[in-house]
């Protein structure tokens, strides 16, 4: 389907017998099933592709791509009717789909927060929830959710709100974004960095959308293989939600009498330490290939646009827990509350706060060694038996078992990493996120 102009929807529309060899590739487990069914060449499948950091989803509602980056809801005027037929299932009801491609981030930004919610890379299944519940089943619609292609939880560790520096590379970008005023800003300036020259650095992926004729299946039993596969990944998909109210439960119980003065929003944060332990939510890792968004490009601007000076243009990106022996360490910060259960004021760098919950926390490893307290999850023994749970803070005082921040550069060789040429060789120890945090190895 051709573009007409650059708001014009920019989608393919295929057959099975068109798209299966492609999610083959991605995903052989549903490829088997679907290709022993054998669609008819009326189940359509809509292939869209987005270049890093357009929006496939804003305030919940879902966003096809066009070639002016700014992207189309289904209800638009230029979307043919045979489209707006296909992917219209009923009132809001997202299209599911399937990743073909590089990863997209699904993600929570209300009240000044941003928070990493999902990671979905090559082959993994969205969107089905919806068409998995029953019509008497209670569903509250939430327009706080977003997904983009690539990472939207994306930041630099140095500063780069320096006002000469910014409007410099304003100028020779011919970008419109203001100086960043914290953290959660940095992607609104990325994703125009990248447009800016995406002429000569490619970075995009593509999902495949399917049409409500392969919804109307669900209650066909010659198609239980397929919606057994969807509800499946989908019921795994769901282990945070369905976790959490036990984990909202459980932690004040753990937590009581441990220490009166720990606050409310520490025993919050440490239960998001569990949560990033056991693979649940993610972290955040140092950026060292460009598979989340284009990082080389990245770096390459603010070290000769922006004149970056002294230190390494450090990007940290979401990422998950997953243990092994080749998992590198996962970040989380006091000063970047990812939890949606903590407040925008929950940010916090106070020595005292982290050390209560590197306290609270080992007594609550405690609590599970003794089984008291009962997670099952091969990847939190794996992290309690290794030891490496260390805290870090850019002022010790002398508190015992807190390290000081500036030591993560030579405990982390990620740091040292620039896919871009730098001269550059200064760890930016002052980075706010590193300032209280804990590491995860």
């Amino acid at each position: 389907m051709k573009s007409a102009n650059t708001s014009t929807p920019r989608l393919r529309e295929l057959s099975w017998q068109e798209a299966r060899l492609n999610v083959k590739k991605a995903n052989r487990d549903l490829f088997t099933i679907i290709d022993a069914l054998s669609p008819p060449e009326t189940f359509k499948l809509y292939e869209c592709e987005y270049h890093y950091g357009e929006e496939i989803a804003r305030e919940g509602q879902f966003r096809l791509p066009t070639a002016d980056g700014k992207g189309v809801s289904l209800e638009d005027a230029l979307l043919p009717e045979a489209v707006k037929r296909e992917l219209d299932y009923e009132e809001n009801v997202n299209p599911p789909g399937i990743v073909l491609g590089k990863p997209i981030e699904i993600f929570y930004h209300f009240g000044g927060r941003l928070i990493p919610y999902v990671l979905l890379q090559n082959g993994e299944l969205f969107g089905w929830w919806r068409w998995l519940d029953s019509h008497k089943s209670f569903c509250a619609e939430s327009r706080l959710w977003g997904m983009t292609a690539g990472v939207r939880s994306i930041f630099m560790l140095p500063k780069i709100a320096e006002s000469n520096a910014h409007n410099r590379l304003r100028k020779t970008l011919g970008i419109v974004a203001d100086k960043p005023k914290d953290v959660t800003e940095h992607w609104n300036i990325f994703r125009e960095i990248y447009h800016s020259r995406s002429t000569t650095t490619k970075w995009s992926t593509k999902i495949l959308l399917f049409s409500k004729q392969w919804l109307e299946k669900k209650s066909d039993p010659a198609w239980q293989a397929f919606t057994s596969y969807v509800l499946y990944q989908s019921w795994d998909s769901s282990a945070f939600m369905r976790n959490s109210q036990v984990w909202d439960l459980l932690f004040p119980t753990i937590s009581h009498g441990k220490s009166n003065s720990v606050s409310a929003e520490t025993i919050k944060f440490v239960k998001h330490l569990f949560m990033v332990g056991t693979g649940m939510i993610p972290g955040f890792v140092p950026a060292v290939s460009n598979e989340f968004a284009p990082i080389e490009l990245i770096q390459q601007v603010y070290l000769q646009e922006y004149g970056l000076k002294h230190y390494r243009p450090i990007l940290f990106q979401p990422s998950y827990y997953l243990g092994g022996d080749n998992q590198a360490p996962v970040y989380v910060s006091m000063t970047m509350p990812t939890n949606l259960n903590m407040t925008h004021q929950a940010s916090t760098n106070s020595l005292l706060e982290l050390y209560n919950a590197m306290v609270l926390f080992r007594q609550c490893l405690d609590e599970v060694r003794e089984g008291r307290f009962v997670i099952l999850s091969p990847r939190l023994n794996e992290l309690d038996a290794s030891g490496k749970i260390d805290f870090y803070h850019s002022n010790t005082s002398g508190y015992k078992d807190i390290l000081e921040s500036s030591q993560l550069f030579n405990d982390d060789e990620k740091f040292s990493v620039c896919l871009a040429p730098c001269d550059n060789t200064d760890f930016p120890k002052g980075g706010n996120f590193i300032n209280s945090c804990v590491k995860m190895n």
